[in-house]
């Protein structure tokens, strides 16, 4: 499938355009808060609403916005497999998921599909607001009930499975790259240097065959998921 081009450009906005927000949500009283968070919190933001997947795919580019807000759980296409699409049209988009799921396939599945963000419901507006701009400022933007269950999943899928090409601690670097920790963040995480922890990354990148954290975090998420899924065999 040919990309096609999208004129919002990740981490920019022009003075003077109004933030576009786009909605996907199956549930009609959570387009109708969010209207009412826009009028009262962001007057300058523009609302538009997608009540499933389809219609998104379909009428996405119409509405070219600057992040879009993805539920999970719809009816004929999931928000994960209609983020995976998504993200093929409009990579430069950054997509925060807003579900009431909380474990960690949930999390798992929506960062590998290529969402930067991910919220459960309910969420405080202000909350709301700021994971939003975060996202389109380039940022990852998890709730700590997500972060949480990404990384016990993480942990979880380590003990479970027999045969890994990462160690311990080359582990618990990557779950702080999925936390889209900085080098001196990880350090200071860990209890280590930073030249220790770029050490680290550079055997990383080498065992997975990853030429950025990014990828890094793809490849090491979609192992994670498929020896998970062998063990359980």
């Amino acid at each position: 499938m040919q990309r096609e081009k999208h004129s919002s450009e990740k981490g920019t906005v022009a003075a003077g355009i109004p933030v576009r927000i786009a909605l996907v949500d199956d549930d009609q009283s959570v387009h109708q808060a969010m209207h009412c968070l826009f009028r009262e919190l962001a007057k300058d933001w523009k609302l538009v609403s997608y009540l499933d997947g389809h219609q998104a795919l379909q009428s996405m580019r119409s509405a070219q916005p600057h992040a879009i807000l993805m539920d999970i759980l719809m009816p004929g296409i999931s928000g994960i497999e209609c983020t995976s699409k998504l993200k093929v049209l409009y990579p430069n988009v950054p997509i925060v998921m807003f579900s009431a799921r909380t474990d960690a396939e949930a999390v798992i599945n929506s960062m590998m599909a290529g969402a930067c963000g991910y919220l459960t419901k309910p969420a405080a507006a202000n909350k709301i607001l700021l994971a939003l701009k975060k996202a389109i400022d380039g940022s990852m933007v998890l709730c700590q009930t997500a972060e949480k269950a990404m990384l016990d999943g993480l942990h979880t899928m380590g003990r479970s499975s027999t045969v890994t090409r990462l160690t311990h601690r080359e582990q618990d670097i990557m779950g702080c790259l999925c936390r889209r920790l900085a080098n001196k963040e990880i350090a200071e995480s860990l209890g280590i240097s930073t030249a220790t922890v770029h050490a680290h990354l550079s055997k990383i990148f080498k065992k997975l065959n990853a030429h950025s954290r990014a990828e890094a975090i793809r490849k090491y998420l979609g192992e994670r998921k498929a020896l998970s899924v062998k063990a359980k065999q």
